[in-house]
């Protein structure tokens, strides 16, 4: 008998550390397929991630160059702008009238862009128009118009400070 308990104890043994096995393999395989999930997921997170980066580079990029092209034509007007004042001016020193800077064709008047820059802008004469026709809705300003309006708000006291000996000054001359 001793030898059947023995026998018995030893498939039940070995039963056993065959459920182990099988306990131990499923629990590594389902960890391994949790993890595999689990990269899946961060893979497709940070591709989504990576293509949404790109989308907003190329964007960006876009605006860059459009910026790059407007602040090229920008300096160039002020160039323009610059050459005609400085003409103007020497003109101005010696006496006489200025060179014109282009002849305009036949029937078309050339406006130069100290003209532009002191004439009312087209926002400003759109203004003007939709305060008479007060249904229109009032455009933005242009930045001419921003660059040239008041300030809206009084100076700082500090400032005010500054300014009250120098008007006594004036008034005193």
């Amino acid at each position: 008998m001793p030898a059947a308990i023995t026998a018995q104890n030893a498939y039940d043994l070995v039963a056993n550390e065959r459920r182990l096995r099988e306990t131990e393999r499923s629990e590594f395989t389902s960890f391994a397929e949790y993890m595999h999930a689990e990269m899946q997921r961060r893979d497709d997170t940070a591709t989504s991630t990576i293509e949404m980066l790109k989308a907003a580079n190329v964007d960006l990029m876009g605006r860059h160059e459009a910026l790059q092209t407007e602040k090229a034509k920008l300096e160039g007007e002020l160039d323009i702008m610059r050459r005609q004042m400085s003409v103007s001016a020497m003109a101005a020193s010696l006496g006489g009238a200025p060179p014109p800077v282009a002849q305009a064709p036949q029937g078309t008047q050339r406006a130069s862009p100290l003209d532009k820059l002191l004439s009312p802008s087209q926002g400003y004469q759109q203004q003007q128009q939709q305060q008479a026709h007060h249904h229109q809705q009032q455009p933005p300003p242009s930045p001419l118009d921003k660059l040239f309006a008041a300030p809206s708000m009084p100076p700082p006291p500090s400032v005010q400070r500054q300014q009250e000996p120098l008007q006594q000054q004036q008034q005193q001359q």
